[in-house]
């Protein structure tokens, strides 16, 4: 590849990661205010209780061996053409933490949307990463 083609890729790039930011904060103040949910700090973990500080460390640990075998695989295998198994295994592994999550939002606090929103939030950030992909795979054709 050229200078030329690298610098539009960069750039297409750039451009799309701040159109999915974009999307996705729309998408959250809107479900906030259609399900009554306070926001959440970023970055925070933001647990129900000590059960589920405990599960969804339990969790994220076997989800880093999980893909770490994954890749493993994926890199020793002789697959070259489509979409790498590993990072369609990132996307899932990604969605069980948060699935975890709106079930013990459930569970533990019955009065509350919360669970919604997080359903709500993990099926968006699952289906614009999806359609991100394949759109990627599609314009670049790595």
């Amino acid at each position: 590849m050229n200078n030329d083609v690298l610098g539009n890729i960069w750039l297409d790039l750039a451009v799309f990661v701040l159109m999915i930011f974009f999307l996705h904060f729309v998408f959250s103040k809107l479900m906030r205010r259609l399900l009554k949910v306070e926001k959440r700090k970023p970055f925070s973990y933001n647990y129900v209780n000590d059960q589920h500080k405990k599960g969804d460390k339990i969790i994220r640990t076997l989800v880093v061996i999980i893909a770490i075998i994954a890749l493993g695989i994926h890199y020793n295998s002789d697959v070259t053409t489509g979409i790498p198994v590993a990072l369609i295994i990132a996307i899932l592994l990604q969605l069980i933490p948060e699935l975890y999550r709106a079930y013990m939002e459930k569970k533990y606090q019955s009065h509350s949307n919360n669970y919604k929103y997080t359903l709500a939030e993990t099926l968006f950030l699952a289906l614009i990463l999806i359609v991100s992909i394949l759109l990627i795979y599609r314009l670049y054709r790595f």
